[in-house]
């Protein structure tokens, strides 16, 4: 088994390298995307032998307005979903539509994690703006 600390070991390379225009903290990062304010907050967590990368696009609150929004929320990020093959939209335990990468732990690299943390941060904040237009998450 991969221990999560791999990930915090290449997460502090990318401290180093962008430390001007992302946040890095233990377990997420704070990507400030372009010259903008807009920025995307990217979640790092573990399961058993793979690394999940997880930005919010819509919180809960937004999700389950009604049964209606929810089926037009998912109908969107099913058609979404069809036209991206490193991200993948659904919804979390929390009721949240969610953007995720998923990427076997063994084989990551420093490069691949700033490559899924930069598409990852884009797509859900590029989401979130057709959406809702704010920038919240």
């Amino acid at each position: 088994m991969i221990p999560m600390n791999k990930a915090d070991q290449l997460l502090q390379k990318l401290k180093a390298r962008h430390r001007l225009d992302w946040d890095v903290r233990e377990s997420n990062v704070e990507v400030k995307l372009g010259d903008s304010e807009r920025h995307q907050t990217v979640y790092v967590t573990k399961e058993r032998d793979t690394f999940v990368f997880t930005s919010v696009v819509l919180g809960q609150a937004a999700v389950t307005r009604s049964n209606k929004r929810w089926r037009d929320l998912a109908l969107i990020s099913w058609q979404r979903n069809a036209g991206h093959e490193l991200v993948t939209f659904a919804f979390d335990k929390h009721d949240r539509l969610v953007g995720q990468i998923r990427h076997p732990a063994e084989y990551l690299d420093a490069e691949e994690l700033e490559t899924y943390l930069t598409v990852l941060a884009r797509e859900c904040d590029h989401f979130e703006y057709l959406l809702k237009g704010s920038d919240l998450f």
